[in-house]
């Protein structure tokens, strides 16, 4: 258990090891603490700590390979976390990154248990709760582009009813042309899964 003054440093020290475990914790008690409304600014250190998740996936050190496996319950983590801030714009963002950059990686157990619990009608409520957010929307069709490569989340995004009008309707709400192309490789992605 992380007081709120240790955060800040944890995060800091998870980052520059690469550990996404801590990570994960905190990012858990961070959810877990804002959903009992105990006192805090439980915000910032699940920004700062998604964010640090980010850069070590991109960066390409040892999470980044695809032969190694991604700590168990990581994407159930992910989606928790979009859930509990679905309303503060700068983490439902860098949580869908934080998706995309997932990607297909393998996680522990992933096929076998936690999966239960992530709710793929998530990312259509965020894509139509920020429907104006050109980069929200850009970052939504990158991580269904990527989770849709998983058997496990391809059955559960095949499953969403308004997904793929979503992604239709998606391609005119980015703004910056060169990624319009994002809403319509995701949709192709959805497709081609089914």
């Amino acid at each position: 258990m992380y007081s709120e003054d240790d955060m800040e440093s944890e995060i800091e020290a998870a980052e520059s090891s690469s550990n996404i475990d801590i990570l994960l914790k905190i990012l858990s008690e961070c959810e877990s603490n804002h959903r009992q409304g105990k006192e805090g600014d439980w915000d910032v250190p699940t920004e700062a700590c998604l964010d640090a998740f980010y850069r070590i996936l991109k960066k390409g050190g040892k999470s980044d390979d695809k032969t190694e496996q991604l700590p168990a319950s990581t994407r159930v983590t992910l989606f928790r976390s979009l859930k509990e801030w679905i309303d503060e714009e700068a983490i439902v963002e860098v949580c869908l990154g934080c998706m995309g950059a997932v990607g297909s990686k393998r996680e522990d157990g992933f096929e076998e248990t936690t999966h239960a619990e992530i709710d793929a009608n998530l990312i259509v409520e965020v894509m139509q709760q920020y429907s104006n957010e050109s980069t929200i929307q850009e970052q939504a069709c990158l991580a269904i582009k990527a989770l849709v490569e998983i058997d496990v989340m391809k059955k559960k995004l095949l499953a969403v009813g308004e997904i793929e009008e979503e992604l239709k309707a998606v391609e005119g709400r980015i703004t910056n042309e060169r990624n319009k192309k994002y809403a319509v490789q995701a949709l192709e992605a959805l497709q081609r899964a089914a």
